[in-house]
């Protein structure tokens, strides 16, 4: 099982040797907090997948973890279980502007260390990944407590929303 760990400025994903091997994917996920643009928790994980599989390992409605491809991005699944909890991250993918040089995203995962515009150093553990995903949806027990978790003040907003309307 996955461990999140949300900190001031960045949730991490360490993701189990079994999940890396699934998901096909090598390391763990950073998150910049400031990136998220919203978390919601829904009864229905299975509705919010968009795309193809691309790679990552999937049984329809019994577990689904990897990347799927779709015409706007890429989206990040831990999904596990038919009717399981599950908290869907969208996240604010910045493009790369060659005047600015890279995202401060390629950055961090350029650098194992870097200095935010707080002055506070953000050290994301060796090996961890910060991809260009633009929503994490992944099955817990705990999605109350994640989506309270993102929270930083009474300013920021958790907005819910249901797949397909507007």
């Amino acid at each position: 099982m996955a461990k999140l760990r949300v900190h001031s400025d960045r949730v991490e994903i360490h993701l189990s040797p079994v999940e890396k091997a699934l998901s096909f994917h090598t390391k763990d996920i950073v998150i910049r907090r400031a990136d998220i643009t919203s978390a919601v928790i829904t009864d229905e994980p299975w509705g919010w997948i968009r795309g193809v599989r691309s790679p990552g390992s999937i049984t329809p409605r019994t577990f689904a973890y990897g990347t799927w491809k779709f015409y706007g991005g890429k989206d990040f699944l831990l999904l596990r279980g038919r009717r399981r909890r599950a908290v869907v991250i969208d996240i604010d993918v910045a493009e790369e502007d060659p005047q600015d040089g890279p995202s401060a995203v390629q950055i961090l995962a350029e650098a194992p260390a870097a200095v935010p515009a707080d002055g506070l150093e953000m050290e994301p553990e060796s090996g961890a990944e910060l991809g260009r995903f633009s929503r994490i949806i992944i099955s817990t027990n705990h999605a109350t407590q994640l989506v309270t978790a993102l929270r930083l003040s009474h300013d920021d907003d958790v907005s819910m929303r249901v797949p397909g309307k507007p």
